[in-house]
């Protein structure tokens, strides 16, 4: 045996570990949410699958996992049987997430596992070691003093204090200004995109606005901690377990917020226990680990060697059948309400990649504030998403052309028409970049897109870019697809309700994608002003109203005087803008202008 792969999956964050022959951790990574019951079982071993292959895992690891959400059987098995195709011939050890930390630290007299992060649990085991599990069913039926619970009801609090219906709180100006808005009221709006682990993050606002003295915050935190403890101590009497039993803390929450631990460890001995908790031991991947290595045999752990004369030629993610009824067994109200279904899992798979796709932005953004250019490569539909948002860049953020660029395997015939055999041409993608002038150099950023991850057209385009000298990046909608680029933008889609389409989650998946990156390059570049589209390059009577508009919102002027001054500016809203504020003439906010490379806000706040 060559190590254990152990591996924590959580439904924020996943946390893996490659652990030696000697148990000595060798090294470790982070990846997106792996919880199957929020995204489902593909995008869970999609994710371990890429976290396998990132950590260079020995083809005879062990490969363990505690897995968020797997706390029924059928759901450890649906995961192991998913893994073993993924690594015939392995050992596979599945758990939930809990039953490791509970396992591994249970001295043998009994213990209670109370958990608290984003979601919250609580397990007792006993002598027997009969394990009793209470809570953790979801924010809308458990999950009683987690950082979701937290958050959630000091929303509802800070609301009421906004109404004038509850005591004030200072919870009313931290709210907004924890997630960059600029009003109580603009949390309306926010709350109907903000996922559970968004929520989840302002339970740190809680902690820290009742550390500070605040006691809307402080009675929050106080009452979730109380509800946890209740939790608790139904699971002691649940297991017939004494009072001084054995209390181990996890999780982010308890971890981080001395305060909650504090609390939750008076309400504890409030219930009746008379043992001061402790944080256990083994958290995480360290837990997993202990649980492989000491082969740990109990009724929520599958631990088995995958039959590898049963495996099949691994297809991509997007190939894959998924679950659910085939298209042509359904009828039209069938077929449309299984596709707005699958395509749940594109907002899945864009928080698992959020990071990535942030130093995408990063790295577009620097080059354009260079005088470097973005380049995206992509072939079939890739290319063709490619293509279209290069394009709306000029019109949008008013820069010149050239500045972001598409390569399109086939050229301008596979804009309308399929050109498949031009994906495989790899010295195709050599040209097309080579003759890009000026050569492609250390100021530019190269973006291969390409949903399984292998098109050879796009990966050339990024393997010639980078010896070159530019910045890299592969955006894939294949999981586990090899790492081809410094930077892999991983959009763990999963398989098509039609396999192999890949116009459909995975198209839908890229387009946001590349959204996100132009215009997030552009707003770092300068090119969008207090959140308004100043680029905006008026040529028809309805783009002229919008500029006009535009100036209007920021200066104040009324419409004839946004009217004139528009025309003043040459019908350019920047130059407007500029000559507005510092009295200047046309020639003078244009000459500043091109000498801050077109970074309108850098003017303006100068």
């Amino acid at each position: 045996m060559s190590g254990v792969l152990a591996i924590d999956c959580g439904g924020s964050h996943t946390r893996a570990g490659l652990y030696g022959d000697s148990g000595t951790l060798v090294s470790e990574t982070e990846g997106g949410p792996a919880n199957p019951i929020a995204g489902g079982i593909e995008q869970a071993v999609s994710e371990i699958a890429r976290l396998a292959q990132e950590l260079n895992t020995p083809i005879d690891a062990v490969i363990a996992l505690g897995i968020a959400g797997a706390r029924n059987n059928e759901t450890r098995e649906a995961i192991w049987a998913a893994l073993a195709h993924r690594f015939p011939g392995r050992r596979i050890v599945v758990s939930d997430d809990q039953t490791p930390i509970l396992f591994v630290n249970n001295g043998g007299n009994g213990s209670i596992l109370i958990t608290a992060g984003t979601g919250s649990c609580v397990l007792a085991v006993n002598k027997a070691e009969n394990v009793v599990r209470k809570g953790g069913r979801g924010p809308l039926l458990g999950d009683d003093g987690s950082a979701f619970a937290i958050a959630a009801d000091a929303l509802k609090r800070a609301a009421r204090a906004e109404d004038g219906a509850w005591p004030s709180t200072s919870l009313t100006e931290r709210f907004p200004s924890r997630v960059g808005m600029a009003d109580f009221d603009d949390l309306v709006g926010w709350q109907r995109d903000a996922n559970k682990a968004q929520i989840a993050a302002l339970a740190q606002t809680v902690c820290a606005a009742a550390d500070d003295g605040d006691a809307v915050a402080r009675e929050c935190v106080r009452e979730q901690a109380a509800l946890l403890a209740a939790i608790a101590q139904a699971a002691r009497v649940s297991a017939k377990l004494d009072a001084e039993v054995e209390i181990l803390l996890n999780g982010g929450l308890l971890e981080h917020s001395p305060l909650y631990a504090n609390l939750l460890a008076e309400s504890l001995t409030a219930t009746g226990f008379t043992t001061e908790p402790i944080l256990a031991r083994f958290r995480g991947h360290t837990a997993v680990h202990e649980m492989a290595s000491r082969g740990l045999k109990r009724e929520l752990i599958i631990d088995r060697v995958a039959d590898s004369t049963k495996s099949q030629p691994e297809l991509p993610a997007t190939e894959r059948k998924s679950d659910g009824p085939a298209l042509d067994s359904l009828d039209s109200a069938g077929i449309v309400n299984r596709m707005i279904a699958t395509n749940r899992d594109v907002d899945v798979a864009m928080i698992g990649a959020a990071d990535t796709i942030t130093e995408a932005v990063d790295h577009a953004a620097a080059a354009i504030s260079s005088g470097g250019r973005v380049i995206y490569a992509g072939a079939g539909t890739s290319g063709r998403l490619a293509v279209l948002d290069a394009a709306e860049c000029r019109p949008t953020f008013g820069v010149e052309e050239g500045r972001v660029i598409a390569l399109i395997a086939g050229g301008d015939r596979a804009l309308v028409e399929s050109v498949e055999e031009a994906e495989d041409n790899r010295q195709a993608g050599c040209d097309d970049l080579m003759a890009i002038t000026p050569p492609v150099g250390e100021n530019d950023f190269v973006l291969g897109i390409t949903a399984s991850g292998t098109t050879p057209y796009a990966c050339a385009v990024v393997e010639l870019a980078a010896e070159q000298g530019a910045r890299t990046a592969l955006l894939t909608c294949n999981g586990d697809s090899p790492s081809v680029a410094p930077l892999m933008i991983r959009l763990a889609t999963g398989p098509e309700a039609l396999p192999g389409s890949t116009r459909l989650k995975a198209g839908t998946a890229t387009k946001l994608a590349l959204n996100i990156i132009s215009t997030g390059a552009f707003a770092r570049a300068g090119h969008i002003f207090d959140g308004w589209m100043v680029g905006v390059r008026p040529i028809n009577s309805k783009l002229r109203a919008r500029a006009a508009r535009i100036i209007g919102a920021i200066t104040g002027l009324n419409s004839a005087e946004s009217q004139t001054l528009l025309e003043d500016a040459g019908n350019r809203i920047p130059v407007a803008l500029i000559m507005n504020k510092f009295k200047w003439s046309r020639d003078a906010a244009e000459s500043r202008l091109r000498e801050a490379g077109e970074d309108v806000r850098a003017v303006l706040d100068a």
